[in-house]
């Protein structure tokens, strides 16, 4: 209680085990320093077991936070949960510039392009304006898109690897890559064996989930 932490929230509680079921994971923790809460250290630091098995490879993540000032550490936060990200395999994506709200100039206005932000005051009392609620939203959006494109293109890397797995297949996109190769003079790298350009592992796609409050 000293510390300010909420232990009766009404809201169900994610668990890193449950991590694997999503194809995106979006997080969000407050600044401490230039870096999440303790909360949020302490629960990925209790995914060891999923990094170890490369469960969460390949899947998509962003991050929001929030700070009491402007300069209050907020992109050093969300650079802090990336690194996290990262190794664990998770293909990070952030608030482009395509939402230019951040770039407003006549208002106090949070946006990064490493991800949402917004700015609540020393005692907590500023709420999100509605230019870092958009923000918020495009960002959710964004990382849903980015999901699904990347499930089908899973989809798709499963397919290839069942058709090439016969000989008839194999030499179907020999002479296909050839052909293709001929047409494009600009492409003059050699091809690649086969073994190399097929040592992706297919992960199937599940509906994309969010995991924290938005």
């Amino acid at each position: 209680a000293a510390a300010g932490f909420k232990t009766d929230s009404a809201h169900p509680e994610a668990k890193p085990e449950d991590l694997p079921a999503y194809d995106a994971i979006i997080v969000g923790a407050p600044t401490r320093f230039g870096n999440p809460s303790s909360q949020m250290q302490s629960f990925w630091d209790r995914t060891g077991g999923l990094w170890a098995a490369g469960k969460l490879l390949g899947k998509v993540a962003g991050a929001f936070t929030s700070s009491a000032t402007q300069h209050g550490g907020n992109e050093a936060t969300l650079l802090s949960m990336h690194k996290t990200f990262l190794h664990h395999g998770l293909v990070v994506v952030g608030l482009p510039y395509a939402f230019a709200g951040q770039m407003a100039l006549d208002q106090v206005v949070g946006g990064s392009p490493y991800g949402a932000t917004t700015i609540a005051g020393g005692d907590g009392s500023r709420q999100p304006s509605e230019i870092e609620l958009e923000g918020a939203r495009f960002q959710g959006r964004h990382i849903a898109e980015i999901a699904g494109k990347h499930g089908d293109i899973r989809g798709d890397v499963a397919a290839l690897r069942k058709w090439t797995s016969s000989v008839h297949g194999r030499d179907d996109l020999v002479a296909w890559l050839k052909t293709e190769h001929r047409r494009q003079p600009l492409l003059q790298q050699p091809l690649l064996p086969l073994r190399q350009r097929h040592a992706l592992s297919p992960i199937n796609a599940r509906t994309c989930r969010s995991s924290g409050p938005f």
